[in-house]
């Protein structure tokens, strides 16, 4: 298997930053863009978002919403190899896997500009085959649902790194650095919005043990 699991098209980028033609260059990720343009055309529209989106989504949101997600929990279980990692390594940051809900943020994409938006977030969550792109409703607290651009594990990429024990999930974020920091950073950074946002931790994942100097 290639080091990007069923997209043998981006095995060259493992481990690189992404090019500004990437979408150019895979098909399968092109073919997902245009799918989400069309359902993006009309209406209010948002991404998903559950780690660094929350924090650093890359565009002025139109809002910011509080929402719950069913159908996927946030996990510890992508490895990084460029943002938070190194191919030699990787960090371990978190995707939306399979199962449960999740509690995080419904990230409004204005009307202006929003297929650049769209093509800014492909290229920054798509470049290695890590993610699946999926058209979800995101239940926000108070308000309307919203149709969300939401980017899942996917479980077929050798970057999923699911299930691992809680030491080796402590080893692998306080070891790793990449393009944009330290893995440690990008955890911390995910707490603070968390808390912020008014979202406790998943149920079940002892952030205070992987984490030094944060408490539950």
């Amino acid at each position: 298997m290639s080091a990007t699991g069923r997209h043998p098209s981006l095995a060259h980028l493992y481990g690189r930053l992404p090019a500004a033609d990437f979408l150019a260059q895979c098909p399968v990720s092109r073919a997902y863009f245009h799918k989400v343009l069309a359902a993006a055309e009309r209406g209010r529209f948002a991404v998903f978002g559950y780690g660094s989106l929350m924090w650093e989504p890359g565009f002025a949101p139109a809002f910011a919403h509080p929402a719950l997600l069913y159908g996927y929990s946030r996990r510890p279980c992508i490895k990084s190899t460029v943002y938070r990692g190194t191919p030699r390594r990787p960090g371990l940051v978190f995707g939306l896997d399979a199962g449960g809900c999740c509690r995080g943020l419904a990230l409004g994409l204005p009307a202006a500009g929003r297929r650049q938006i769209i093509r800014r977030l492909f290229v920054r969550e798509m470049f290695q085959g890590v993610y699946r792109p999926v058209i979800t409703r995101a239940h926000c607290i108070g308000r309307p649902a919203v149709r969300c651009l939401t980017f899942v594990a996917d479980r077929s990429s050798p970057a999923y790194a699911g299930g691992l024990g809680i030491g080796r999930v402590r080893q692998m974020v306080l070891a790793a650095a990449g393009s944009r920091g330290s893995c440690l950073d990008y955890w911390r950074q995910t707490a603070v919005r968390l808390g912020e946002s008014g979202i406790r931790w998943d149920p079940g994942f002892d952030l205070a043990a992987t984490v030094p100097g944060r408490r539950s």
